[in-house]
């Protein structure tokens, strides 16, 4: 398979980047991204032989998160989510991409939240889906959920 150059790149750099920027005071835009690289280097010693066999295996993980708010009303108890996430991982071996290692994940969610001194509702929709070389794997997941205090005293 062939390993893109912006990979082949990047692999070479490992470290993480985060932005968050307030638009005004209802809107926000969060991002990240992270390259991370691990390297394992394994010798074999052939058998009847003093010769050496290396092995190098390096798993390369890229992440990449954005996600923006908007919060609702006057009074701002309240605010819709949105956001997407992408994951890419390889296995390579020897400067050269292992075959069926490839792995691929997205993720969207779209949320609304809303939060007053006794109340709480959160509510989310989420759409995952995780590739590889060899399958594709979907999934749909709500989420509702209700919280409410019912005494502000801790005994």
């Amino acid at each position: 398979m062939y390993l893109p150059k912006i990979a082949i790149l990047l692999a070479g750099l490992v470290g993480n980047v985060n932005a968050n920027y307030s638009i005004n005071d209802r809107w926000n835009v969060n991002s990240t991204y992270s390259n991370f690289k691990n390297v394992e280097r394994n010798y074999f010693q052939s058998f009847n032989s003093l010769a050496f066999d290396s092995l190098s295996i390096s798993l390369l993980n890229q992440n990449f998160n954005i996600s923006t708010t908007y919060t609702l009303g006057k009074s701002k108890k309240s605010a819709v989510t949105l956001m997407y996430s992408n994951q890419m991982s390889n296995r390579i071996q020897s400067d050269s991409l292992i075959t069926n290692s490839q792995l691929l994940n997205h993720l969207y969610t779209a949320n609304y939240s809303f939060s007053n001194e006794k109340f709480n509702v959160n509510s989310a929709v989420s759409y995952m889906q995780n590739k590889t070389e060899s399958f594709t794997t979907k999934a749909f997941i709500p989420n509702f959920s209700l919280a409410y205090t019912f005494s502000d005293k801790i005994a």
